[in-house]
Order: C-alpha cells, then sequence, then structure tokens
C-alpha cells in the first residue's frame, strides 16, 4: 500500500506516485468520484521528483457529467413505477415548499404595503404615486417583453420533456398539486 498517498494534499484528492500503475490507485480514484461525482471528475498525481510539487491531471470518469445529467439518464431508462414515485415525490416536495414560501412572501408583500400606507396616511413619509405609477408601468412591460420572447422556447422545453418522460412529468404535476394545498 505505500504505492498510495491516501493524504489529502491537493483538494482532498488521493494522490499516486508517477510512474506506477496500481489497482488500488485506480479504485482510490473511483471511489473519490463516487464519493463526490458532481465536483471534480479527476485525480491529480504528483511526480516523484524529489518533492518540487508538480502534479498531471488524470481524468478518471468518461465526459465531464453531473450528479444531474446522471440521474435524468438513469431515470429515463428507469421502470415506470420508479418514475411515478420519484415524480410524485419529488413534486409533493416542490409544491409544499412553494407553498409554504408563497404564504410567507405574501405575508411579508401585504405586512409591508400596509405599514406603508399606514404611515403614509398618518403624514410619516410621502409617496409620489405618479412616480410609483411609471415606474410599475415601465417594469411591467419590461417584464412583459422578456415572457414574451422567452415563454415560447420555455413551453416547447416543457412540452418535449413531458412527451419524453410522460409518466415523471405527469407524477411531478400531480404531486406538485397536492403539495400546494397540503
Amino acid at each position: 500500500m505505500e504505492d498510495i498517498d491516501l493524504r489529502a494534499r491537493v483538494l482532498g484528492k488521493p494522490q499516486v506516485p508517477h510512474g506506477r500503475t496500481n489497482h488500488a490507485a485506480s479504485a482510490a480514484a473511483r471511489a473519490y468520484n463516487a464519493w463526490q461525482p458532481a465536483a471534480h471528475s479527476f485525480i491529480q498525481r504528483q511526480f516523484d521528483d524529489g518533492g518540487a510539487g508538480d502534479f498531471e491531471v488524470i481524468p478518471v470518469a468518461p465526459g465531464n457529467t453531473t450528479w444531474l445529467d446522471e440521474l435524468r439518464t438513469e431515470l429515463a431508462t428507469a421502470s415506470a413505477g420508479k418514475q411515478v414515485a420519484i415524480g410524485g415525490i419529488s413534486g409533493w416536495v416542490s409544491g409544499y415548499v412553494v407553498g409554504k414560501a408563497g404564504k410567507a412572501v405574501a405575508l411579508a408583500l401585504g405586512g409591508s404595503l400596509i405599514i406603508l400606507q399606514i404611515a403614509n396616511y398618518q403624514g410619516l413619509i410621502q409617496i409620489n404615486w405618479t412616480r410609483v405609477q411609471t415606474s410599475y408601468n415601465s417594469t411591467r412591460r419590461r417584464i412583459g417583453q422578456h415572457v414574451a420572447d422567452n415563454m415560447s422556447t420555455f413551453v416547447d422545453n416543457m412540452r418535449e420533456f413531458a412527451r419524453q418522460h410522460a409518466f415523471l412529468a405527469g407524477s411531478f404535476g400531480a404531486g406538485f398539486l397536492l403539495g400546494l394545498i397540503t
């Protein structure tokens, strides 16, 4: 085992001395990539040159995929039951979080508007409603233009995803609606 220095010398990656091939080194590299697949898909090997500190980057994972890409690929080939289960659970969690966050945002926004109105009524602050209306209209136009420019691409992408992953998309939608009302 002296061929491998598993001390965390560079970004916590296992070190393999230069010029030596070892199955344990490959196992260490595979273990590192399985442990942290989304971060680094490489291992650095130190040259045996008397400690000058030179390193060589050795790719150990095919391609440059993230854990999300791997999950999507795995789900595409999974059984319908697994797709429905994962889609339903993730949809329910997403709907629940969106529902709770939406209530908190509505409470904060509504409360701040009420406080502004009370302060304006009592004369503590002066609100230039014409300027507020002008700013609101210009922002509304910019957002509307941005949505009009990007909505068709977004809808086409969602439609294509739903067509390719019907079980996953359908169960996610149903789970999302259930999460909203929970």
